[in-house]
């Protein structure tokens, strides 16, 4: 979403944002979401020297925890360090707020945020404290 690598950026933790339709690529170019993510991926790494590649989606789970939009994280064990602290960072802004998730299929960080049911507000929110945590602990 824009909307975090615009926080991001504004608290001097440069971001690139793209913005690729995924699944339109994916069935273009006959391969599955994870290989077309993958594609995009490596050409960033090709590109650009990036500490972090995060990919930011809608979650299927509903879970709102006092007005804010619940958070998955997941990660490999290449990760695992960053999406520790930044979880810990976020449940102490907000307890219950994010779970991690374990899963080695993953190359990159992939947060969801809300769900389908979530307001626009309530996921504004949740990225306002996801991208002061990220600060937080990219500060580190």
């Amino acid at each position: 979403m824009y909307y975090l690598a615009n926080k991001l950026n504004s608290l001097n933790i440069p971001t690139i944002y793209e913005n690729n339709d995924i699944n339109a690529f994916s069935l273009n170019n006959d391969i599955n979401k994870e290989e077309a993510i993958r594609l995009f991926i490596n050409e960033k790494e090709n590109n650009y020297n990036l500490k972090y590649i995060i990919n930011l989606d809608i979650s299927n789970i509903d879970r709102n925890i006092n007005n804010y939009a619940g958070i998955n994280l997941y990660t490999n064990n290449k990760n695992i360090g960053f999406i520790t602290k930044l979880n810990s960072s976020l449940n102490k802004n907000i307890n219950g707020i994010s779970k991690i998730y374990y899963d080695n299929e993953y190359d990159y960080i992939r947060i969801e945020i809300g769900s389908n049911n979530s307001d626009f507000n309530s996921i504004k929110r949740s990225i306002n404290i996801l991208s002061n945590s990220i600060k937080e602990v990219f500060n580190e």
